[in-house]
């Protein structure tokens, strides 16, 4: 929208030299990257990261508990909308509101989907969340029984492309290890938490100055040693993990392409 008046001209104009560059903009050059070629380095600090977890510890979808902060939610739109994914598989429900935001997003798009919500206690699930018929919330440990409740003839079955998040803090070979024979090129998996000033835990969410721990490099640590038992399967999409600048974001180098 330019502004008419006096200073139409500065304001149309650069409205229009903004809207020039937006469409000109080349995303897909250096999009994609190996990696053991990233940096574990990121524009965010402690205090950005306490800040946006204020947020994240208050935002809701249709009354339900997200937790997810506004870089998240900003950044997965974008994915969902580009991508497109025909199944969404979350390890990780907590109250359901994710899913919740996934199932209505990819709607949002016309994208025809189905959400498979995976957590150990189905306690803290939301009624809202439990009525939909694109969710399918499913209780188990996924460190023991992901084989039993996501068998392979349903994985065979399930359409792609995918989109797996990943926030359950086990081990990735107990959990994405048993998804990703079968992943497809296409397919996109994010490692939540990564981050080594990632925030896992408020003494009393939602005030930066609370108590906290972090997150440290472990799971960094862990995502490297499961892509290097898979090596040219994966490429970092630098479009999403800097989408608001170098790694600015608590997924450090964990949106990820199966290619």
């Amino acid at each position: 929208m330019s502004i008419k008046g006096e200073d139409e001209s500065y304001y149309g104009g650069d409205v229009l030299s903004l809207n020039k560059a937006f469409k000109v903009r080349n995303i897909e050059e250096n999009r994609f990257a190996k990696f053991e070629e990233r940096e574990t380095r990121s524009i965010l600090t402690i205090e950005i990261n306490k800040f946006l977890c204020t947020g994240k510890f208050r935002t809701t979808w249709n009354g339900v508990e997200v937790m997810k902060s506004a870089v998240d939610l900003v950044t997965l739109q974008d994915l969902l909308g580009r991508e497109k994914p025909a199944t969404v598989i979350e390890f990780g429900s907590y109250a359901g509101g994710c899913a919740l935001w996934y199932a209505d997003t990819l709607k949002c798009f016309g994208v025809k989907s189905h959400v498979y919500s995976l957590d150990i206690t189905s306690e803290c699930l939301h009624e809202t969340a439990k009525k939909r018929d694109d969710i399918t919330f499913i209780t188990a440990d996924v460190s023991k029984d992901v084989e039993k409740v996501l068998p392979e003839k349903m994985l065979k079955e399930l359409p792609h492309p995918w989109f797996i998040s990943e926030d359950c803090h086990v081990r990735l070979e107990k959990s994405l290890g048993h998804l990703e024979p079968f992943m497809k090129p296409g397919d996109y998996m994010l490692v939540e938490d990564t981050h080594p000033l990632s925030i896992v835990n408020y003494a009393v969410r939602g005030s930066p100055s609370s108590d906290f721990e972090l997150a440290g490099l472990g799971k960094h640590d862990d995502l490297r040693l499961f892509l290097k038992a898979r090596p040219g399967k994966f490429l970092v999409d630098c479009h999403y993990t800097d989408f608001f600048g170098y790694n600015g974001s608590p997924m450090m180098n964990s949106y990820l392409k199966r290619v």
